[in-house]
């Protein structure tokens, strides 16, 4: 019997469709580790990230800030933001916000500080005319082409004014896990962790009190704890 004749063309083909496909497993692997080696874990969150006042440091009408921070594992880029910032309007007033219009550059360590572009004035929402269906203050800034973003940044500042003094606790999340949060650089919306921060008004150290300031202490050296360990793998 004669040997069966093979086929040369078809073992051509064979051989190029294998290796094709060898060579697009090999290209979507190594696409995969550099798409791995360029996308950084990015946080964002507030500082302080829980506020506590007593009768004995906050009255009526006492003032305070809150500073949202922008951080990453390895640098980034960025060319707009914006936060949207809730909390409760019965116990709280917005008073004022950083930056905007008239104040750009209102810290060194603003994350487009010196950058020309256009950050809007902050504006405050109620309940019925907010984006998220709950009282807020949005903030904003876009740049005309990307920053590399290389270390921990501020990104805005938020002015707070005590409008309620009460009987017993009272407490409101600083919020800004929301779809009005976003972060933005030429190639598209960034992947962000966003971490809410707290506010506290404590009108008496009773024993309950007491547990209550515990509790909150306790969240805020957890949230610290994750953020020191995102500071510290940050170049």
């Amino acid at each position: 019997m004669k040997p069966k004749k093979t086929n040369v063309k078809t073992l051509i083909c064979i051989l190029l469709a294998t290796s094709v496909a060898m060579l697009y497993g090999f290209m979507a692997t190594q696409l995969s580790i550099v798409q791995a080696q360029e996308e950084p874990e990015i946080i964002v969150y507030l500082e302080p990230s829980s506020i506590v006042f007593t009768p004995e440091n906050a009255t009526l009408g006492q003032l305070f800030n809150v500073t949202v921070w922008i951080n990453s594992t390895a640098p980034f880029n960025l060319m707009m933001w914006q936060v949207c910032l809730s909390f409760d309007d019965s116990i709280l007033t917005f008073t004022r916000g950083w930056p905007n219009m008239s104040v750009v550059n209102w810290d060194p360590d603003y994350v487009f500080y010196g950058q020309t572009g256009m950050a809007v004035d902050p504006q405050y929402y109620t309940a019925s005319d907010s984006p998220i269906g709950e009282p807020c203050v949005m903030l904003g800034h876009t740049l005309l082409s990307d920053l590399s973003v290389t270390e921990a940044k501020k990104v805005c500042c938020v002015e707070f004014n005590i409008t309620a003094v009460p009987d017993g606790v009272l407490t409101c999340t600083l919020g800004i896990t929301n779809d009005q949060t976003f972060f933005y650089n030429t190639m598209g919306q960034l992947t962000v962790t966003l971490v809410d921060g707290s506010y506290t008004f404590i009108p008496e150290f009773s024993l309950v009190n007491l547990l209550i300031l515990m509790l909150i202490i306790t969240s805020a050296m957890v949230v610290g704890a994750k953020i020191r360990t995102q500071k510290r793998h940050s170049l």
